[in-house]
């Protein structure tokens, strides 16, 4: 009896593995699961970044914030950060602080989503801006620099950097 080669194998598997249906995860009973295990992973790297006393290692907040930002909408995450970001030492958002405020200079629509995910960025800033102002307020001072075109159209975003201000100079 002859054995089939690997590559018979391989090629089998990969055939079979590419016939498996998909399912689309809004409509799937995972979709919960799912949820469950993004909140249990945002738990964790902010545990981390709590523990860490160093920052040498910067991947678990590009991490952290690249799972919050792609979750921007999600109220659960919103709602879960919102009491812990406080805990992370601000100096551990200073390699992202670009993003960071280039995510404020989007103005919010009218969702209370997209309002509770500007308020903790905003929380963010306004920490940045009192604890290492040399790195945030170059940013800052451009964004609210911005055109008087982009001025008419942003009316919300600038009454907010404003009010940022206001709270950075007290």
């Amino acid at each position: 009896m002859r054995l089939p080669s690997s590559r018979t194998v391989r090629v089998d598997s990969v055939t079979h593995v590419l016939q498996l249906p998909q399912f689309s995860l809004t409509h799937s009973p995972t979709h919960s699961e799912r949820k469950r295990y993004l909140l249990l992973a945002l738990e964790g790297y902010i545990e981390c970044l709590r523990l860490q006393s160093t920052h040498k290692d910067v991947r678990l907040i590009f991490r952290l914030c690249s799972l919050w930002f792609s979750n921007a909408h999600s109220k659960a995450v919103s709602m879960l950060l919102q009491p812990k970001l406080q805990r992370i030492a601000t100096r551990k958002f200073l390699p992202l602080v670009y993003q960071i405020i280039s995510r404020l200079s989007t103005p919010p629509p009218n969702d209370t989503r997209a309002t509770r995910f500007q308020s903790l960025l905003a929380s963010i800033v306004v920490r940045l801006g009192k604890e290492y102002p040399h790195h945030s307020l170059c940013q800052l001072f451009a964004l609210s620099a911005t055109d008087t075109q982009a001025k008419s159209s942003a009316a919300t975003r600038t009454s907010w950097l404003s009010s940022a201000y206001v709270s950075l100079v007290d």
